[in-house]
């Protein structure tokens, strides 16, 4: 992934989480300009700050790096309810169920 791409990515889910530039800059413990210092790609970041970065926005590094990270919440709590469901349906019944899934796919 590029650095242009992580800066991207950064960006969104720094507005998304209404957090300023500046504020996450302080929250992860660096100077107050430095995330914005980043999005106009003024240097690189290391893998460690990144991560840092990835923490203080609260979300997952798997969210952060998904391909489809706008959608990425919105499909997780589908499967997540999808896999709750599935969890109530009687062992006998899961083959039908499957069948469903499988003919609606097709």
């Amino acid at each position: 992934m590029s650095i242009e791409e992580i800066v991207k990515r950064i960006n969104y889910f720094r507005n998304k989480a209404k957090l300023s530039a500046k504020d996450l800059s302080l929250q992860i413990g660096k100077n107050y300009n430095y995330i914005n210092r980043l999005e106009y790609l003024d240097f690189n970041l290391s893998s460690t700050v990144l991560f840092d970065i990835i923490k203080a926005l609260g979300i997952t590094t798997e969210e952060f790096f998904a391909t489809d990270y706008i959608n990425y919440s919105t499909k997780k709590e589908l499967c997540d309810a999808i896999i709750d469901a599935v969890k109530s349906v009687p062992k006998d019944k899961l083959s039908n169920l499957i069948d469903k899934i499988q003919k609606y796919n097709s």
